[in-house]
């Protein structure tokens, strides 16, 4: 379960101050991702009329499948994922394209057979990243830089985290 604000004030961390207050439904985007890897963006706008009792539909989902994380997003973030089986990728968010209407997305992630999406973010700065923690203890950051996750395009497989073992859990960054 998730809850999504419309107060211009909560978006101070992802939008100056002159951007947060020309922010508005229309203009507002969201990116979602599910476990089996697939994501889309889509505008707040359609989301701003009282809900039904069944709620509102962003996203149509396969079976067995779930959203894994919902965020906002300015248009010029990466896209920071990391799989179960210890996989990381980065890339940029307007890789993935906008729908208007329900839609299934795209490819996130090119996943092998049994593996599935632990979580994802959005970050701006070089050194943030999707946090993550291995099943011996040890945790890693999914960041940009040269030498490991350095940003590729939507749909890769990505880069190994780790050899043996798998992720447990993700720590978003503040």
């Amino acid at each position: 379960v998730g809850v999504l604000t419309r107060d211009k004030r909560m978006y101070a961390h992802y939008l100056s101050g002159e951007d947060a207050e020309q922010l508005n439904d229309e203009n507002l985007e969201l990116v979602a991702m599910t476990e089996q890897g697939r994501t889309l963006r889509f505008t707040a706008e359609d989301f701003t009329d009282p809900s039904t009792v069944k709620g509102r539909m962003f996203m149509r989902l396969d079976d067995g499948d779930q959203t894994v994380n919902v965020e906002p997003s300015t248009g010029e973030e990466l896209v920071s994922i990391a799989s179960r089986d210890g996989r990381g990728l980065n890339y940029r968010v307007d890789e993935i394209s906008q729908y208007k209407g329900v839609a299934k997305g795209v490819m996130a992630m090119s996943l092998e057979d049994g593996d599935e999406i632990l979580d994802f973010t959005l970050v701006t700065d070089k050194y943030d990243g999707l946090e993550v923690e291995t099943n011996n203890g040890r945790r890693e950051v999914i960041r940009r830089t040269k030498s490991k996750f350095e940003p590729t395009s939507r749909g890769n497989k990505g880069y190994l985290i780790i050899q043996r073992g798998h992720l447990i859990r993700s720590h978003r960054p503040p």
